[in-house]
């Protein structure tokens, strides 16, 4: 009985260990999954142990029925033209994990309707010149998970519609102007790569693209100007580099940017105004820094937008200057693991409308045996001279704050109206005032007879008083 248990899942770990095998021949393909897929057009190659059942792929199949192609269980060094040539009309196809170690313009000649081409997870390490010169309305090119070092300036020769590019974990340290010249392209991923720099005009070419990964890579300061042509960038992550303190002209052109993630890139300091063009931003991820003090008026006046700030993982003291007023759509406030002292950091939380801020609190990153409030880690301190003189300062700030607030939230709800109330006050008062000087214009002869008048009766009044006598001359006399 032993006996055969394990003769059992010797069997069992034997055919565990077969399935995974990849096999450089096509043996057969997927029947069932075909019939299961009619509705779909696809057809799943399946590779096996010998090529006894190639001749499988010769029957007379109508082949421009099949509109997408993939590979399961497949060793590929060089992908079989031969084979692709039979679907002419595919308009997908998926070489993802067939241990490719090239991939040559001719094996796409023919695919003249192909829009998505996944090649992922292979052993790539460039991409020849013209590999797509007649397969010119491929609009997803997906080549993560190479070791790609070089991309030929021609290798999309001729591509005009291409929508998405992802080169993601390769080994590229450079791009040419020339690779991204795609008016169309909508999304890029160069992430996990080796590029330290960045030509100045390598994206201006790129006036629509709405999605920009730079993360994981070995850039320096950026330059300015940087991405001022991508006037349409709504997502920009460059995470994981030694990018270093920022400057206002950085972002000053990106103005719809919705979600940047600036995490672990080495800030200690951010210059006033930098955020300031950013009026539709939707999440700013600025943890695992080293910044020390942070300005709030960065977003001076409003940002209305702003659902989630990571100030997490820095040196922070304290969060003078943040108030509700500023983030009215704000949901969630990461500040974990900062300097933040006790004392503070509980009468900051006194401060804060919570009814919809959430707090981040990673349990797994709370110190068990240190100080914290609501899963934040503090400093326990007795509170000092110092502490309160930072509290009498603070509650200045915060009443001048909420002074500032009640002006912004007056000015920002009522500037329309305002504007029409000024507007008919002053009509109102010019109307006002022409009509006067109309009046007196039409009436100074009789206004001037008037006055003529009221001088000449008191004269009469005056010489026909009994009390008042004049000698022959006219000479007044005084009794």
């Amino acid at each position: 009985m032993a006996k055969l248990v394990s003769i059992f899942f010797f069997c069992i770990l034997c055919s565990v260990g077969f399935a995974s095998i990849k096999y450089e021949h096509i043996s057969s393909w997927d029947r069932n999954y075909y019939e299961r897929c009619i509705s779909c057009r696809t057809i799943t190659f399946t590779c096996g142990v010998n090529n006894s059942d190639d001749a499988a792929i010769n029957q007379n199949w109508t082949s421009e029925y099949y509109e997408h192609i993939s590979f399961v269980n497949c060793k590929f060094t060089d992908i079989l033209s031969s084979i692709i040539a039979m679907f002419n009309s595919i308009r997908s196809l998926n070489i993802t994990d067939v241990e490719l170690y090239t991939l040559q313009p001719k094996v796409l000649s023919n695919l003249t309707k192909l829009e998505k081409l996944m090649a992922s997870n292979n052993r790539l390490t460039e991409l020849p010149p013209k590999l797509f010169v007649n397969t010119t309305q491929i609009a997803n090119v997906d080549f993560s998970k190479n070791a790609i070092k070089r991309i030929d300036p021609l290798t999309f020769e001729n591509v005009t519609s291409l929508q998405t590019l992802n080169l993601s974990n390769n080994q590229l340290d450079r791009i040419e102007p020339i690779c991204l010249d795609h008016p169309k392209l909508r999304e890029l991923d160069l992430s996990n790569n080796h590029l330290s720099f960045v030509e100045k005009n390598v994206f201006d070419k790129l006036a629509n693209l709405l999605k920009l990964n730079l993360s994981n890579n070995n850039l320096s300061p950026l330059e300015d100007g940087l991405f001022d042509k991508m006037t349409a960038l709504t997502h920009l992550d460059l995470a994981s580099n030694r990018i270093g303190n920022l400057h206002v002209g950085i972002f000053s052109q990106l103005a719809n940017l919705e979600y940047l993630s600036l995490r672990g890139t080495n800030i200690s300091s951010i210059e006033l105004g930098t955020f300031s063009y950013q009026h539709k931003l939707i999440s700013l991820d600025l943890s695992d820094n080293q910044i020390t003090e942070f300005d709030f008026d960065l977003f001076f006046p409003i940002v209305h937008d702003l659902r989630s700030l990571y100030l997490s993982q820095n040196r922070l003291q304290h969060l003078n200057g943040f108030r509700n007023a500023i983030f009215p759509s704000l949901v969630l406030l990461d500040i974990q693991n900062n300097s933040f002292n006790c004392s503070y950091l509980k009468y900051f939380f006194g401060l804060v409308n919570w009814d919809k801020i959430r707090l981040a609190v990673d349990p797994s990153s709370t110190q068990p045996r240190k100080s914290n409030i609501r899963g934040i880690n503090c400093e326990a301190s007795s509170t000092s001279e110092a502490y309160i003189n930072e509290y009498s300062t603070v509650q200045k700030t915060e009443m001048q704050n909420s002074l500032n607030d009640n002006l912004i939230r007056l000015i920002v709800k009522s500037s329309d109206e305002a504007f029409g109330v000024k507007v008919i006050l002053f009509l109102v008062l010019t109307v006002i005032a022409t009509c006067g000087a109309m009046y007196l214009l039409v009436n100074r002869n009789r206004l001037f007879n008037s006055n003529r008048y009221h001088r000449g009766v008191g004269e009469q009044d005056a010489s026909s008083d009994p009390m008042v006598k004049y000698s022959s001359d006219g000479v007044l006399l005084m009794e």
